[in-house]
């Protein structure tokens, strides 16, 4: 099996859990703003609340609570405007 560090046919093998995100949008929350492509959220304040409202990708919305500087390996449709956290970022 190859290494993150082979390289097969001149291009260098990926593997998902070393593979970074590589874009990165500041998130609104809100009820009509659709995500598309997103792996993941960064969750960079709390001051305001701890809820993190998503809808997913079946249309189902769950809250959960989250953790200022963390990641949240979700891959949301929405950020629901009932969201109280803040300084949300998407992260493909």
């Amino acid at each position: 099996m190859p290494t993150p560090s082979s390289r097969t046919g001149g291009l260098q093998v990926a593997t998902p859990l070393l593979d970074p995100y590589q874009f990165f949008a500041a998130v609104t929350p809100s009820d009509t703003t659709v995500l598309v492509g997103v792996r993941a959220l960064y969750i960079g304040s709390i001051a305001g609340g701890t809820d993190l409202v998503l809808t997913d990708q079946a249309g189902v919305d769950t809250t959960f609570t989250a953790v200022a500087g963390s990641v949240l390996k979700v891959s949301p449709s929405k950020v629901k405007a009932a969201t109280t956290a803040s300084d949300i970022v998407a992260l493909s």
